[in-house]
């Protein structure tokens, strides 16, 4: 990694004109975070991103402060809009609904979701004098639905693969050696509606993977990838 130095000079003359120009206002802020166990990330534009269960969802966790940094009850406008795919290719984001929340008085709150496939949630904190807030401040974050496999050995190297989670369909699954290549003779397969999908692996044994395919649903669902197995 290569550092660049600043000349002194430069340091100097900004520690002068710090000393001589008066700070400017903090503003307020919000912060989110995903809230339990579970999958979680942020994304390089600062999103936060959760991963919710099919069954429960994902609670997001968030504090609110005004322009000194103190916590206060304050309203916000929260934002719901749902991911679809674009007849174009990529994805349409579109609002769904808005609804008003306020803080409790130590400026925390919770917003509980259960998305179909992938929202966008948009929190944004009403400005209001008497709290100290003069103006909006917002933060995003983002909650997939988690794909649930699992992985049943049906015994004479027959695999039974079970996604739930989603309706959505097509969804393909691949058998992978422990490399991460396709196993010789085993074609990928469509889960049927029921989220199954049955490989014979014959005689062949050691450490496989699985891959789970959802094509164009790719980025609306939250899935890791090539979990292993062994025969």
């Amino acid at each position: 990694m290569i550092r660049h130095r600043r000349p002194r000079t430069t340091v100097v003359v900004a520690l002068a004109l710090a000393l001589t120009t008066p700070a400017a206002a903090d503003a307020a802020a919000v912060k989110l975070s995903c809230s339990g166990k579970g999958a979680r990330t942020i994304d390089s534009s600062g999103t936060v991103q959760c991963a919710g269960s099919p069954a429960k969802g994902r609670t997001l966790a968030g504090t609110v402060r005004n322009d000194t940094g103190q916590p206060v009850a304050a309203k916000l406008a929260v934002t719901f809009s749902t991911w679809a795919p674009s007849k174009g290719g990529g994805y349409t984001v579109k609002p769904t609904s808005t609804r008003e929340i306020v803080a409790k008085a130590d400026g925390s709150f919770s917003i509980r979701r259960n998305p179909k496939t992938r929202e966008t949630v948009e929190v944004d904190v009403l400005p209001d004098p008497g709290l100290g807030i003069a103006a909006a401040a917002n933060a995003d974050a983002e909650i997939a639905r988690r794909l649930d496999v699992k992985v049943a050995k049906l015994g004479g190297g027959r695999v039974r693969i079970t996604v739930r989670g989603t309706t959505v369909r097509p969804i393909t699954v691949y058998i992978l050696d422990s490399f991460g290549n396709a196993v010789s003779g085993v074609k990928p397969k469509k889960v049927d509606r029921g989220g199954r999908a049955t490989f014979a692996l014959g005689a062949q044994r050691g450490k496989f993977a699985y891959l789970v395919s959802t094509g164009i649903y790719a980025d609306l669902f939250w899935y890791l990838g090539r979990p292993t197995f062994r025969l």
